[in-house]
């Protein structure tokens, strides 16, 4: 163990964040944002719409370009 330790060298990390399949519901975006608090990188995969819930593409589009 102590060989491998000589030769690893320790740094800081990066937080990295990856949300998928998420319905943009308050207490989900709630979520999302605690969860990604911090992080170096976020990920997010998709967000799923009511098909005719049109009202609600623009607070989804918002929360996709707050997020990133």
């Amino acid at each position: 163990m102590s060989e491998l330790k000589d030769m690893a060298i320790i740094t800081p990390g990066q937080k990295i964040t990856y949300i998928t399949d998420i319905s943009p519901t308050n207490n989900n975006i709630e979520k999302a944002v605690a969860l990604a608090r911090d992080s170096h990188v976020l990920y997010i995969e998709a967000v799923f719409p009511k098909e005719n819930d049109k009202e609600r593409w623009p607070e989804i589009t918002s929360l996709r370009d707050w997020l990133v």
